[in-house]
This record gives C-alpha cells, structure tokens and sequence, in this order.
C-alpha cells in the first residue's frame, strides 16, 4: 500500500526501521493543525486569516525542521 508506506517514511529515520518519537510528534502536531483549522473554518464558520495560519503553519515546520537537523547525527546509517 502507498499511504502505509508514506507514513512509515515520514515516521522512521534514515534507516528506515527505527521509529523517531520527534517524527511521529511532528506528524501528529501537522494533523491536528490542519484538522483544527478545517473544524474552525468549517463548523465555526469563523473568517480565515492566512497571516496568522501561515504563521502557525510555518513555526510548525520549523520547529520540526530543527528537530530533524539536530537528531540528524545520532541517527543509524541506512
């Protein structure tokens, strides 16, 4: 299967078998983002404000940018 495969790459580090707490929080931090803002603009119907979901959507990615740059010497070689 396709998705299984793309989560089990986004969730392991470069070897491909251990899984990355620090991942598996960013893929679930991501989720939760994009479900709550959809819940807010669709139930709500509150205004969307690009400025202030790009600014959370981009301190999201890197804080998990800078997870990945700083575990990135303590990982396993594929």
């Amino acid at each position: 299967m396709v998705i299984s495969e793309i989560i089990k790459d986004c969730c392991t580090g470069k070897d491909g078998i251990s899984y990355d707490f620090g991942r598996i929080l960013g893929v679930v931090m991501i989720l939760g983002f994009l479900g709550i803002s959809l819940y807010v603009y669709t139930v709500l119907k509150q205004p969307f404000d690009p400025i202030s979901w790009g600014t959370g959507g981009g301190g999201l990615f890197t804080g998990i940018g800078a997870h990945l740059m700083l575990k990135s010497k303590t990982e396993p070689d594929a």
